[in-house]
């Protein structure tokens, strides 16, 4: 399913499944709604390029796809919103995303080789999603971008690193990094002038939180290390 250079279109409750290509995809597109579509066993599931924006993708469910789950590939795919979206299960990852001033809020996203990726671009937000069971990171976000604001984010049981950062001026608050395969919070050697507030970080080895940057600012956060004889590897259980 294809929209080209359009707007205002509503693509609503359909199953889409066994697709050999991309499920659902905006080229040069604004304004349109993607809500309540199932989509399984496909390459990408919804896939945003060449300056889509203002679109709102909600309330839909991909699993099991060849690539990503959601994807912006450019630069120029700004102020989109994915909200309250379910991805299980993909090759690569749940959120590839590109772009500027994306919001996603309130997603589930478990089992996919990194959950969110946030590459070039600014200002995007990630508030109250669940990231989980992932075979690598559960969050990173790139050194070409800046302003980012993740908040209230529950990130456990990734095989790897919870949370990482190399980007510049990002804040980070109040989310819950627990049972981490690698290190909970990482913020790279190329990390600017970063606020990490009011975390809590519990049991992620080999250690919670690993500041390599310059002038970050780390503030009230919660750092609990692993109980005798805990480890994520115990506490987390997939199927």
């Amino acid at each position: 399913m294809i929209i080209q250079s359009g707007s205002g279109n509503r693509i609503i409750g359909n199953r889409l499944n066994n697709v050999l290509s991309d499920a659902i995809v905006l080229i040069s597109s604004s304004g349109n709604l993607i809500w309540k579509n199932k989509i399984w066993n496909c390459s990408d599931g919804i896939k945003l390029s060449s300056g889509s924006t203002n679109n709102w993708i909600i309330g839909n469910i991909v699993k099991d796809g060849f690539v990503d789950a959601f994807e912006t590939s450019l630069p120029s795919d700004s102020n989109n919103a994915f909200i309250s979206n379910i991805a299980i299960n993909h090759r690569d990852r749940a959120f590839n995303i590109f772009g500027s001033n994306n919001l996603f809020l309130n997603n589930i996203l478990i089992d996919h080789a990194e959950g969110i990726v946030i590459d070039e671009g600014m200002g995007s937000l990630a508030i109250g999603n669940i990231i989980k069971d992932n075979r690598l990171r559960g969050h990173i976000v790139f050194n070409v971008y800046s302003n980012y604001f993740g908040a209230e984010n529950y990130v456990v049981c990734n095989d790897r690193v919870g949370m990482s950062n190399i980007g510049d001026f990002g804040i980070f608050l109040d989310n819950e990094v627990a049972y981490n395969g690698g290190t909970g919070f990482t913020l790279d050697v190329l990390s600017t002038a970063n606020l990490v507030m009011d975390n809590k970080l519990i049991c992620n080895i080999p250690q919670n939180i690993d500041d390599n940057g310059t002038n970050n600012n780390l503030i009230n956060n919660i750092s609990k290390s692993c109980r005798p004889c805990e480890s994520p590897s115990d506490l987390c259980s997939k199927t």
